[in-house]
């Protein structure tokens, strides 16, 4: 409980350097992997290739969702966890295909 409080401390007194972080390189990193793991979630259309023509349309989407959010988000903290826990959800699923 106290590491939590120290890394929302830390989210806190730098807002500017958490929303440039969380909306650069991790929003970057969680719309590729969520990309990537569409085509496990996703069903099969009546071609096959809905699973794998969706994710490529949607990533201009999925990346601006991705940025703005923590541009726009008043609990930064809160921000955080849930895409660093969106990132390794998604990245579990993926990793999980290949074991």
């Amino acid at each position: 409980m106290k590491l939590v409080a120290i890394i929302a401390n830390a989210i806190s007194a730098r807002p500017l350097l958490t929303r440039w972080i969380l909306a650069g390189p991790v929003a970057l990193i969680l719309a590729i992997v969520t990309m990537a793991s569409m085509p496990f979630w996703l069903p099969e259309g009546p071609a096959k290739v809905d699973h794998l023509a969706f994710p490529i349309v949607l990533f201009p989407l999925i990346w601006t969702i991705t940025v703005v959010y923590p541009c726009l988000a008043d609990n930064l903290p809160r921000a955080t966890l849930i895409m660093l826990g969106l990132t390794v959800m998604q990245a579990a699923l993926v990793t999980s295909a290949f074991v």
